[in-house]
């Protein structure tokens, strides 16, 4: 009886995050240039507070390009405080970016802080210059919109219903508040 108890918690629990997975509704920024939001933005964040706009003159002499995923590929909720993102990642695909990092360029299956920190020695995101800012080898970057700490797991698991055998979807935990989340393709 307390394995069946277990078992039906367990699944409860995983079940749990598309119970409450908001779907991202995408807007065009710019041509490859894409916007979604998941909760209620926040009025300080990074775009305001840099108070810089896109070069949309640019951004408009490049091609449109097409949304680099399946939109319900992508995931997301707000819940506890926390907003969750989930991206598709290819089996061999890397990431790039979240800032300075002085002992490696790979940041797939790598588990960030960034956090405004003292470099230490420690090369886990809490650094001098964390930036929420990655880009794919598949061509494509990712910004996220936020002002506060993040915590981000980037391709740190595989989950059971992926499409490859691993690592085909990755959650990011984001630990507090909403966020505006803007989606590049940088080649088209």
């Amino acid at each position: 009886m307390k394995f069946y108890r277990l078992f039906i918690l367990t699944v409860l629990f995983l079940a749990s995050f598309n119970l409450f997975a908001q779907p991202i509704q995408w807007t065009v920024v710019a041509p490859g240039v894409w916007k979604g939001t998941v909760g209620k933005p926040e009025a300080y964040n990074l775009l305001t507070a840099s108070g810089s706009k896109p070069n949309t003159p640019g951004l408009e002499k490049l091609s449109a390009g097409s949304f680099p995923f399946l939109e319900t590929d992508i995931a997301g909720s707000a819940r506890d405080g926390k907003t969750f993102l989930r991206f598709p990642l290819d089996e061999e695909e890397q990431l790039y970016g979240f800032g300075l990092n002085f002992q490696t360029v790979h940041q797939r299956g790598k588990i960030l802080e960034l956090h405004v920190d003292h470099y230490n020695g420690k090369d886990n995101g809490r650094t001098h210059a964390p930036t929420p800012f990655y880009i794919s080898s598949n061509g494509y970057g990712v910004f996220i919109n936020s002002a506060r700490y993040l915590k981000i797991y980037a391709g740190t698991a595989a989950r059971k219903n992926s499409k490859m055998r691993r690592r085909k979807k990755t959650e990011t935990p984001i630990n507090h508040g909403p966020l505006v989340l803007t989606r590049t393709l940088l080649k088209s």
